[in-house]
């Protein structure tokens, strides 16, 4: 599989534990009395994310292909699932083909 990312920003690099690094932070299950005794039991959630160094991570994603130096493509399915969710908030790139 290979997928191919444009972005607005020529020569863009992006770190690849920021991408790649992401992991979900979940809260504890617990259970909480008030002070007249009704328990308020918490269930295990999400709560946020974090960075986690991981070995084998590329050093970072470099828009250098194309014409205007603002492509670049991905073949490893782990990165390009992981560049797919990265990019939901970031306006300024964009997934323009898949193969």
């Amino acid at each position: 599989m290979i997928a191919v990312f444009q972005s607005t920003i020529p020569y863009l690099q992006i770190r690849g534990l920021s991408v790649m690094g992401e992991k979900p932070v979940y809260s504890e299950e617990a259970t909480y009395y008030s002070e007249s005794g009704i328990p308020d039991k918490h269930e295990k959630a999400q709560v946020g994310v974090a960075l986690e160094e991981r070995k084998g991570i590329r050093e970072s994603f470099d828009f250098f292909e194309g014409e205007k130096h603002n492509r670049l493509t991905l073949s490893d399915l782990e990165e390009i699932e992981a560049f797919r969710h990265f990019i939901k908030s970031r306006e300024y790139i964009r997934e323009i083909e898949t193969d």
